[in-house]
């Protein structure tokens, strides 16, 4: 297990080849959970090669330096530039899905956009009004006479099927 280390920010560099950037509203939502949250981020530090250049956690630093942070926690790692790319990839790959009935059902909605969840679009809730309903159909002869029955009525009504495993 790799030590950290609360390193001075201004000791660190980018790595010149690292393809993960965000943007204007999600790099605030990374600067919010990095000031509310600092031991998340300091279970997930920065990892650097020990010349002090970040090669995973490049946008955390980049918060980390928009927040005013004077040190962040780092790990540095002395391995090949070959496993330092491999890194810089997985450290922003995202695996596995999520479980949408149980996202609809479990969390508030408010929430999860303010953690910086982006919703996948089967699940296009985003609160444009104050209350949405997910409903189960049997069959998709059921589905289209429940979209219809909801359309007749001045619902505005969207149509997905999602296979929940």
């Amino acid at each position: 297990m790799q030590e950290i280390k609360y390193i001075p920010i201004g000791d660190l560099s980018l790595h010149p080849d690292n393809p993960r950037f965000i943007k204007d509203d999600q790099f605030e939502v990374l600067c919010k959970s990095i000031k509310a949250n600092p031991d998340y981020f300091e279970a997930r530090p920065i990892l650097c090669n020990p010349a002090m250049v970040i090669f995973a956690g490049n946008m955390r630093y980049r918060a980390a330096k928009e927040i005013g942070l004077e040190k962040v926690p780092v790990a540095v790692m002395d391995i090949s530039e070959e496993k330092q790319r491999e890194l810089m990839i997985r450290d922003n790959v995202n695996n596995g899905n999520w479980d949408t009935e149980a996202l609809a059902n479990n969390w508030p909605i408010d929430k999860l956009e303010d953690w910086g969840f982006e919703f996948p679009p089967e699940m296009d809730m985003r609160p444009n009004t104050k209350y949405h309903i997910i409903i189960k159909c049997n069959s998709e002869i059921d589905q289209e006479s429940i979209f219809k029955d909801f359309s007749n009525k001045g619902y505005d009504v969207k149509k997905k099927t999602v296979k929940i495993k």
